[in-house]
């Protein structure tokens, strides 16, 4: 029926559209798999793209649009406006990856502001058609959820509920800070994925890697940042000024999570320079599961932006080796 070799391709559009299809509808209608599927919804039509080209990753979005429409209008318009643009940026940094010459580094800059900006695009779009931030549980449900909880005392379910009510009211001031770690992690894990899968798949069109994790080093220049947001937090009168005092709060939460990743690359970069058996390497890592250890890979990260510990360990060791 096929007889110019288009049999593959098709059946490769079908599957990456209804698996996308899938990881979005079960990420919208249940919520303990919401996390993992709208996590990972731009990626198998960013693979079809790199696999079969443009035309058939068009045709795959067009096919999974179709599909979630018939589910539900919403959640079309979230694959469009959220999912849709990071699965073309990836295909594109594939795709132009010999022409623009980019650094894994850089493509992953890239691919962040994509998303950022299709993060943006469904909040003002729902904004427009909702008039709610929808980061922002809503109350009634919130009560609904814990007004029947029968092991808790009266006055503890009046506890539970002010202290969510109070967090709810604060997500709309924590909006930047959401947005920005959402898709960090959503394009660092896409764009791995992408690329990891590809080339053990020996396929050429693939987004550029990125360098070991072990060896990743994020600029000094964050830890300016840091201070400026310490100076601020002692200063500033949060029922006075609420909004500056939000901003620090955003800019320290994210500046935390960068010094924690910097953190565990130089743990992991010790534990392969020290030579530790991968299940050694393993059983240190599980630490990072407890917070007693958080604040102190927050101190680590800081160290190394600031004195670059591996550069001095590696210029230690051959002023040695040359004595």
């Amino acid at each position: 029926m096929f007889k110019d070799g288009r049999a593959v391709p098709l059946v490769r559009t079908i599957f990456f559209s209804v698996l996308t299809s899938l990881l979005i509808a079960l990420g919208m209608l249940f919520p303990l798999l919401s996390f993992w599927g709208l996590l990972i919804c731009p990626l198998p039509l960013a693979l079809l793209g790199c696999r079969e080209g443009a035309r058939w990753l068009g045709a795959g979005t067009f096919l999974t649009e179709t599909l979630l429409l018939l589910l539900s209008p919403a959640i079309s318009l979230y694959f469009l406006l959220g999912c849709a643009p990071l699965s073309l940026a990836l295909f594109l940094l594939a795709e132009k990856r010999d022409q623009w010459r980019w650094s894994g580094g850089e493509s992953l800059f890239a691919g962040l502001i994509v998303s950022i900006l299709a993060k943006l695009a469904i909040l003002a779009v729902f904004w427009a058609l909702t008039g709610r931030n929808i980061l922002v549980p809503d109350l009634t449900q919130i009560e609904a959820l814990f007004g029947g909880t029968s092991s808790l005392s009266p006055d503890q379910r009046l506890t539970l509920q002010e202290t969510l009510r109070q967090t709810a009211a604060l997500l709309p001031y924590m909006t930047p800070s959401l947005i920005l770690l959402w898709s960090g992690l959503e394009v660092l894990v896409n764009y791995q994925l992408c690329e990891r899968l590809l080339r053990r798949r020996g396929v050429d069109r693939r987004p550029p890697a990125l360098p070991p994790f072990a060896e990743w080093r994020l600029p000094a220049s964050l830890l300016p940042a840091m201070v400026l947001s310490i100076i601020l937090g002692f200063f500033l009168d949060a029922d006075k000024w609420l909004e500056a005092a939000m901003f620090v709060v955003n800019l320290r939460l994210v500046l935390n999570v960068l010094f924690f990743i910097q953190g565990i690359s130089l743990g992991l970069w010790w534990m392969k320079h020290r030579n530790f058996r991968p299940l050694i390497r393993f059983l240190l890592l599980l630490l990072v599961l407890f917070p007693l250890t958080w604040i102190w890979l927050i101190v680590l990260g800081m160290g190394d932006m600031a004195f670059d510990i591996r550069a001095r360990v590696k210029q230690r060791e051959q002023q040695q080796g040359g004595v």
